[in-house]
């Protein structure tokens, strides 16, 4: 598919779904570290730590693999992704404050005539 008919804002909110999944996978990693280390503790506590682990774990690489998913929606005009980025957007909220200032934008940015137009989403 060619993306010279791709905006430019697209294209950023594209970007921005897969910085989100890169920090997940980031984040994914450091978390698999500390959990490494702390389960070196006393065994009740360990196992809790190791048990948290997989758990955390297994959500953040489902969320870096969604927010992926989600950027290649937007770039291939997916009525669909529009939707779905929301929701990457709205799990980032969540994230360090900077992170929360930066989703807080892309979903009001998602609300603009421009961008809803463009994927032909109407509210109201």
């Amino acid at each position: 598919m060619d993306f010279k008919d791709t905006p430019l804002d697209v294209m950023l909110l594209a970007g921005l779904c897969w910085i989100s999944g890169v920090f997940y996978i980031i984040i994914a990693i450091s978390f698999t570290l500390t959990v490494h280390i702390l389960s070196f503790i006393p065994i009740e506590i360990g196992v809790f730590y190791f048990a948290t682990g997989i758990v955390a774990n297994f959500f953040l690489i489902a969320m870096a693999i969604f927010s992926f998913f989600v950027g290649l929606g937007l770039l291939f005009e997916k009525e669909w992704a529009w939707l779905l980025a929301l929701v990457v957007f709205a799990f980032g909220i969540f994230n360090f404050w900077i992170g929360t200032i930066i989703n807080l934008i892309a979903i009001v940015y998602m609300f603009t005539p421009k961008i809803r137009n463009f994927f032909n989403i109407e509210i109201g």
